[in-house]
């Protein structure tokens, strides 16, 4: 269940085991969410939709900048643009943050986010957050990927479980 990784690539390494995310939340009984990504991409689409008007605009009126209609348009269509790029870039960086899974269960919450200290430590640091109780885990690459480069998805599920279960405790 995995693919080999460059054991030297410690990006790599952590790209692997946030793949392997939801295959070891699905297993505690966890339903992925994708709102996060739903609102990102709307977003997203509102972009595109923006850039699509002022295209047609431009074809409409022949780029003629003589014309009142076709400037006060332009000018909408370009700040309107430009405030979605914003809330897309706003939505990345402290909505979005490193969330690597969101899912619930019944009526729990349960948000991951994974990150690494440097592109050279070999360490997946995971936050792990239940309905606002949240705790840090660290493990070593060492312990998930064996000598090949393949993810041991039994231990890696096992640590994802006793880091979600430590948290279910003490709620």
């Amino acid at each position: 269940m995995g693919k080999k990784v460059n054991l030297n690539s410690a990006v790599a390494l952590r790209n692997e085991s946030d793949e392997h995310l939801a295959p070891a939340l699905t297993k505690l009984g966890y339903t992925e969410s994708f709102r996060l990504v739903d609102a990102k991409l709307i977003i997203g689409y509102s972009c595109v939709l923006f850039a699509g008007l002022m295209y047609y605009c431009e074809k409409k009126f022949k780029n003629d900048f003589g014309n009142a209609e076709y400037v006060k348009y332009t000018e909408i269509l370009v700040v309107l643009f430009f405030l979605s790029e914003f809330v897309w870039y706003i939505f990345g960086k402290f909505v979005e943050k490193s969330i690597k899974y969101v899912g619930t269960k019944g009526a729990k919450s349960l948000k991951v986010s994974s990150h690494l200290k440097s592109k050279t430590d070999p360490v997946y640091y995971l936050e792990v957050d239940l309905d606002g109780i949240v705790d840090e885990e660290q493990i070593e690459f060492t312990k998930l990927f064996n000598e090949d480069g393949f993810l041991d998805f039994a231990v890696f599920a096992k640590y994802i479980a006793e880091a979600v279960q430590k948290l279910e405790k003490e709620k």
